[in-house]
């Protein structure tokens, strides 16, 4: 089943990292009244990880 997800939300996806998608993609369906703001939500969360990960010297730049 796919979700219909707002323009700015897929761009923002599909901005990231590959693994940072796959990872926000495993975390399941979006089942909500609003797909889009729980797939920015979880979004924002990612790239929260990423930041300190990169903080951490963890991630490339």
């Amino acid at each position: 089943m796919q979700h219909a997800v707002d323009y700015s939300a897929e761009n923002a996806l599909r901005a990231l990292p590959v693994e940072l998608q796959c990872r926000i993609l495993n975390e399941g369906p979006l089942r909500a009244s609003n797909p889009s703001a729980v797939l920015m939500s979880r979004i924002r969360k990612a790239q929260t990880l990423l930041a300190e990960m990169r903080r951490l010297g963890k991630v490339p730049v």
